[in-house]
């Protein structure tokens, strides 16, 4: 799940469109409004943290890359939206990504996706 920090002169939804390419290596279409928000503890290098409150935008991805800027500090996987909260070690992303599994339509950023 890429993550980022907030990019100058960058709305939100732009900077995980970003993320995503470098992190992952996808190109997608991302959703304008995020469908939720959960608290994560954002590790330094030198080993500090700083709890931080992450938000989460939908995605549609068009096209994986076989080469990507970050391939060779990252792996990609493939997870189920609760693999992908338990591997975050993340019970508030675990319920967020469960309600969107169970419930999709409810969620106007994903029908707006959809149909884009």
């Amino acid at each position: 799940m890429p993550k980022g920090w907030p990019m100058d002169g960058e709305q939100d939804w732009r900077t995980v469109e970003i993320e995503a390419l470098a992190e992952a290596g996808v190109e997608d279409t991302v959703s304008r409004k995020p469908i939720g928000e959960f608290e994560n503890a954002k590790t330094f290098n030198d080993g500090t943290s700083v709890q931080v409150k992450a938000t989460v935008y939908p995605l549609y991805i068009y096209k994986v890359k076989r080469r990507w800027k970050e391939r060779h500090e990252r792996k990609r996987h493939w997870l189920s939206p609760k693999g992908t909260a338990k591997a975050l070690k993340q019970p508030e992303l675990e319920d967020l990504l469960l309600d969107l599994k169970n419930n999709p339509r409810k969620n106007r950023s994903i029908r707006a996706i959809a149909a884009a």
